[in-house]
């Protein structure tokens, strides 16, 4: 493979989450010594037309295309006459969409949301209850969870659905969970799933333990925590079972092991706060380098830093 065409927002508001990206794309380039490919970008935030800016990067001499990650952007390119494939970095909004040439990668809250929920199932419980924020974001992974919970018999019994902007949270916690004459917490919840950010999880998880709430099970989701940099403010989290990627979890042994990896705490300030989204861009990569053995021979699989993909 000669050139890939990397079409990110490399200006505008989202364009620092794109360098994190851009940072893992070329970490992972430099560790492939064999793919002796040429890389080119590709704003996409300076095109009003995906579509013509694709045609644009296969005219160039593209073989494959990595991006975009917008949405609707990938709902277009899943109804556009594809000549050379592309990894989009994000699922379409429209899961009936289909395209041979066109391949999603996504890394979505809302499936971190139904492998807990699964976890939970597996740990023998059945009564949920759910803190969320209270916004789109968290309206989306509540959806997935309860919907993946409906699916394997279980039951979402109360929600708590707290405000992004404010620290105290008690008020939202004590009317969820108020106790009764028969259950220790009104809603009979024999497990929490909590979905935040590290600063309201850190605020969140003591508060649970505050209304007689920390003997329950809490599951969330990777949000919660910020990395190793931060393990002493991790603290308060202490007892949280969440989802994470691989990467995350390396220790030294692992980085000895394979010194060709990336760590995250070697990463600059700005990909040390998105970590995932490093990992992300990491393994689009070497998916792309590897896509035609993963489309053509059944059962193959890739270990990346995200995970068994």
């Amino acid at each position: 493979m000669n050139q890939i065409a990397i079409l990110l927002p490399t200006t505008g508001p989202m364009s620092h989450l794109a360098d994190v990206i851009v940072d893992g794309i070329m970490a992972a380039k430099f560790n492939l010594s064999d793919l002796q490919t040429e890389i080119r970008f590709y704003d996409t935030n300076a095109s009003q037309d995906i579509y013509t800016l694709y045609e644009q990067a296969v005219f160039e001499g593209a073989e494959l295309v990595i991006g975009p990650m917008s949405k609707p952007l990938v709902d277009i390119l899943a109804t556009s006459p594809l000549t050379a494939p592309i990894l989009s970095l994000n699922y379409g909004n429209n899961y009936e969409l289909y395209n041979p040439n066109l391949y999603q990668f996504a890394l979505l809250p809302e499936d971190e949301a139904r492998q807990i929920a699964e976890r939970i199932m597996q740990d023998g419980l059945s009564q949920i209850g759910v803190v969320v924020p209270d916004s789109p974001w968290g309206e989306r992974i509540a959806k997935a969870f309860n919907e993946r919970s409906m699916e394997l018999g279980n039951t979402v019994v109360t929600t708590a659905k707290y405000g992004t902007q404010s620290r105290d949270f008690s008020a939202v916690i004590e009317k969820a969970f108020q106790p009764s004459e028969e259950e220790e917490n009104g809603a009979g919840a024999e497990a929490i799933f909590l979905v935040a950010a590290p600063k309201q999880a850190r605020i969140l998880k003591p508060l649970l333990k505050y209304h007689y709430l920390g003997e329950l099970p809490t599951y969330a989701t990777s949000h919660v925590y910020s990395g190793p940099l931060s393990n002493k403010s991790n603290r308060d989290l202490n007892g949280l079972i969440y989802s994470e990627i691989p990467w995350m979890l390396r220790d030294n042994a692992d980085s000895d092991h394979n010194n060709s990896l990336p760590r995250a705490e070697d990463l600059d300030e700005l990909d040390r706060r998105h970590p995932r989204l490093f990992a992300f861009g990491y393994d689009s990569l070497q998916l792309a380098a590897n896509l035609h053995n993963l489309v053509q021979v059944n059962q193959v699989h890739h270990e990346g830093l995200t995970g068994n993909l």
